[in-house]
């Protein structure tokens, strides 16, 4: 158990350290990507494989001048994707403001908070009595029903907290995938985590990442159900009250998995009909 919990936290260690070092992640794909390369020559016949131990000392140096040059560019491009991702946190950060009673506000709407754990030991609580499968159905039902009301309000609540603020297109002039980012931008500054949404033809793949746990164990598993249904709701109301285009023949979306690829990362795949 020990030695498990062990091998859990250092698993955790380098998942963090790929995610917030931006020359380690450069340094493994380099190396990954050799790696491969040199299995692969290895594995050709020799008439066609390359053959190290021939090659000049000119051709090593450009092949290692290559290596240093992309190592470096892909750096850069981490850390710009790093830097841009701080930027948006840094402005939902300013969205945020309480009131002389101690009320918590995203723009002009009331929020509460929880700790994680504390909010993941409810869930783990509830699981306690209610069998797993009857749960998520359970809180699936329950995040459609809680964002009923959000999903109404998400076109006014754009149009006094963004449009106008930050002169933006008006609601009704967005395409359906700029309705769907909004809603992930506003949302991602709630604190459970950001979310990124994708439409390819009839389907909808929304990803949501929160680096401190927040989908790990089984409370995290029960939440991403919760959220499953939430989104849900969201998606179908704005697919039913969004006009012209190629999703008016759509008129909701149904929620066909969900997937908790680590106890950072949930993933929710919906099918337009």
């Amino acid at each position: 158990m020990i030695a498990s919990e062990s091998l859990m936290e250092v698993k955790n260690f380098f998942t963090e350290t790929w995610v917030e070092a931006p020359w380690i992640r450069a340094a493994g794909i380099i190396g990954s990507t050799i790696a491969g390369l040199v299995f692969l020559n290895s594995a050709l016949p020799d008439e066609i494989a390359i053959n190290f131990e021939s090659l000049n000392s000119d051709i090593y140096q450009l092949i290692l001048i290559s290596i240093v040059v992309l190592y470096f560019f892909l750096v850069s491009i981490f850390a710009g994707d790093r830097l841009r991702f701080e930027k948006k946190l840094r402005s939902l950060e300013q969205s945020f403001k309480y009131d002389n009673r101690g009320t918590l506000y995203n723009g002009n709407e009331p929020n509460i908070a929880f700790r994680i754990a504390t909010f993941n030991g409810m869930l783990e609580g509830i699981l306690e009595v209610i069998e797993t499968d009857k749960l998520s159905d359970v809180l699936k039902n329950i995040g459609s029903t809680a964002s009923t009301d959000f999903a109404k309000s998400l076109k006014d609540i754009y149009n006094s907290d963004i449009a106008t603020k930050k002169a933006k297109l008006d609601w009704s002039e967005l395409s359906l995938s700029e309705k769907l980012d909004q809603w992930a931008e506003y949302d991602s500054s709630t604190g459970w985590g950001i979310l990124s949404c994708k439409v390819k033809n009839d389907s909808v793949k929304i990803v949501i990442n929160h680096l401190q746990g927040l989908f790990d164990g089984n409370g995290g598993l029960m939440f991403g159900y919760f959220l499953g249904g939430y989104a849900e709701k969201i998606i179908s109301h704005l697919i039913n009250t969004h006009k012209g285009g190629k999703f008016n023949e759509y008129s909701k979306a149904i929620l066909i998995k969900t997937n908790q690829s680590d106890k950072y990362t949930l993933e929710l795949s919906y099918k337009l009909s």
